[in-house]
């Protein structure tokens, strides 16, 4: 189904900062918006610290890329 709204210029950029500061795509933004009652919060998407497990300790094989004896009726 799809829904064609018009908006202000001006309201179509607050929604589309909103979005962004959501962590969310403009699209699902709008139909959030749309659906929520007065009383869901619209919650942003939970940010992802990169390099969380660095130096805990795991490490990689030098030859992790190589073929396995085990499969080498396959190749």
């Amino acid at each position: 189904m799809t829904l064609t709204i018009e908006l202000d210029d001006n309201i179509k950029k607050q929604l589309e900062r909103k979005a962004t500061e959501a962590h969310m795509d403009f699209s699902d933004y709008v139909a959030t918006v749309l659906t929520r009652t007065a009383d869901d919060p619209i919650v942003p998407a939970k940010r992802r610290n990169l390099g969380y497990g660095e130096g805990l300790g795991y490490w990689m094989a030098d030859d992790f890329d190589e073929p396995l004896e085990a499969f080498k009726d396959y190749l």
